[in-house]
């Protein structure tokens, strides 16, 4: 997967020690994390972990960590502790009974900075008191550990530079602590894992300053004797190189474990950070063939396949592009045992976004398992492009938003091209595309031309698709709105096709929706094969509507033929 960059405001980079007085912190917790380079500059890393170099800085630092607590970040400068501010200049600061050491690797974690020095040990220091107290004694301290990092239950977690995974048991006297759990990654190559930090969930982010390669440890437990360390690879990262360090609030939630997100660029809500559309993961609703768990959103360049499950399988399209004022087919295959409605919408303008009014195009059709056959009408003036993007969501209950968090399901999302209008077909529309006509019908009970209220009203339009040489009548559409509708007795709704023959029909992908609901075939059985084609919407209007005063609304009926 690849990397996308983002631009980031740049801060004032002050070149000289200032007094305390003038010295301002992060925000409380900023969700941005800052990459210190061992030749004195700095980088952003933000939520969505895009990156972006920023430049020269005063100085190196090394050790560092965030303090959620005062909003600085604290650690070592020339083998003293320092408070950096944010304008990345720094306050030496005076700590009791901390000796003067090559300090390789450190974190904040409540008001304390850890930090280690192999062949030395561990020490914590107090912040508010600066008091420092050495927890590991210097037999033990013989890893080469380029960072470590504090779990939110205070337990610390390093991963050497020989690619095991280490967990320090840190709660009795300096005699008696250890490391309690050692176990290999199974990583390989030459490593140096100067970016380690966990996040409010407890998922152990490392970066890898030789490769820029990242890996997240979702798994991790610290009162299991038994964790098993499991990680999973992350797209790599640029503007790592040479970092000798990584601060971060790790107050910020990065991941969540069973959810499910989508990976249309960030524009259309795609990551946590925006709100992105996501789902809880469930066998009980999924779209394809199995739940697709991501951890976090890998946003188009990037993608999230991650070989862990069924990745963007739910949704097959029956044509190569969609065209200009044409009826698409999509096949969605719904998984799992509940009821699920679907959504979707499409950029058709190509603006980066699902705001616009006719974009919203299948609206919570309800969904039994197996695969369902649903059509799109592609507007007149949808732009012709080779990339604009769809996103489909499945949830346990009706959904609306093209974003923002949902239920059990799945979102899915699909880069697709919009070509012109077919030089070998013609689209007619009537009264057009965009509008409806009005009918009145009238029944002959119990006379005809009564006008009384037995009778039904409703909008209409009509679109055909007709081949330019032959003038052969390929695709039919019929959209109707009942408006009202009369008295306690019950109506039907047909069309007959005068000149069309029902043998002429292809049942196979003909189909009826009425209030989002696709119904069985509309076609009448007729009693010869030449007789005009009949198409019956329904036998009984009042099943799809209940009102006090008998008056509704059917929306959505569509056939195609």
């Amino acid at each position: 997967m690849k990397s996308h960059f983002i631009a980031i405001a740049l801060p004032i980079l002050l070149t000289s020690y200032i007094k305390t007085s003038q010295a301002n912190p992060f925000s409380s917790c900023p969700q941005t994390g800052y990459l210190f380079h061992q030749t004195t500059n700095v980088s952003f890393v933000d939520i969505d972990r895009q990156t972006s170099n920023i430049g020269a800085i005063a100085n190196s630092y090394d050790a560092v960590g965030f303090n959620a607590l005062d909003g600085y970040i604290y650690g070592i400068m020339d083998q003293k502790v320092v408070r950096i501010h944010n304008g990345f200049t720094a306050d030496e600061l005076e700590i009791i009974d901390l000796p003067e050491l090559d300090y390789t690797a450190g974190d904040v974690h409540g008001d304390h900075l850890y930090l280690y020095a192999k062949y030395q040990g561990i020490w914590q220091v107090n912040l508010s008191t600066n008091q420092a107290t050495q927890l590991l004694k210097k037999e033990l301290a013989f890893y080469n550990l380029s960072d470590l990092a504090v779990h939110p239950e205070g337990i610390i977690y390093a991963i050497d530079n020989s690619k095991n995974i280490l967990r320090f048991d840190l709660s009795q006297s300096l005699e008696d602590n250890n490391v309690d759990l050692i176990k290999p990654t199974g990583l390989s190559g030459l490593r140096n894992f100067s970016g380690q930090f966990f996040d409010a969930n407890g998922m152990l982010y490392i970066i890898d300053a030789n490769t820029g390669e990242s890996y997240l440890f979702d798994d991790l437990t610290p009162l299991n004797k038994e964790e098993s360390f499991h990680y999973v690879a992350l797209p790599s990262l640029p503007n790592v190189s040479d970092t000798v360090d990584i601060a971060r609030c790790s107050n910020t939630e990065l991941a969540i474990k069973g959810y499910d997100f989508g990976d249309a660029p960030n524009s259309y809500g795609t990551s946590l950070s925006v709100n992105g559309a996501h789902h809880q993961v469930s066998s009980h609703l999924y779209l394809g063939i199995q739940p697709d768990e991501d951890l976090i959103a890998q946003f188009y360049p990037s993608s999230d396949s991650n070989n862990e499950g069924d990745d963007d399988q739910g949704i097959s399209f029956n044509t190569v592009s969609f065209n200009q004022g044409a009826t698409a087919f999509v096949t969605a295959q719904v998984g799992g045992f509940l009821t699920g409605y679907l959504s979707a919408w499409v950029d058709w303008n190509n603006n980066g976004n699902f705001d616009d009014a006719n974009e919203h195009v299948i609206s919570n059709i309800a969904l039994n398992g197996g695969a369902h056959t649903l059509a799109i009408d592609v507007p007149n003036e949808a732009n012709v492009t080779e990339q604009t993007w769809a996103r489909f969501r499945l949830n346990d209950e009706p959904i609306d938003s093209a974003q923002g968090l949902g239920g059990r399901g799945e979102v899915e999302d699909y880069q697709l091209t919009i070509t012109s209008y077919d030089t070998q077909e013609s689209y007619l529309w009537y009264p057009s595309q965009g509008s409806y006509a009005t009918l009145a019908f009238e029944d002959r009970w119990p006379n005809q031309d009564d006008y009384d209220f037995n009778d039904i009203v409703i909008q209409y339009r009509v679109g055909h698709v007709q081949e330019t040489i032959t003038g052969k009548l390929s695709r039919l559409s019929i959209d109707i709105a009942l408006q009202a509708y009369g008295a306690g007795y019950n109506n039907g709704f047909a069309i007959k096709l005068d000149g069309i023959p029902s043998s002429s029909i292809d049942t196979q992908n003909s189909y009826v929706i009425i209030n989002n609901q696709y119904q069985a075939s509309v076609l009448e059985e007729p009693d010869n094969p030449d007789d005009e084609a009949v198409l019956i919407f329904t036998d009984a209007l009042k099943q799809f509507f209940s009102s006090e005063c008998d008056n509704g609304f059917l929306r959505e009926i569509l056939i195609v033929i």
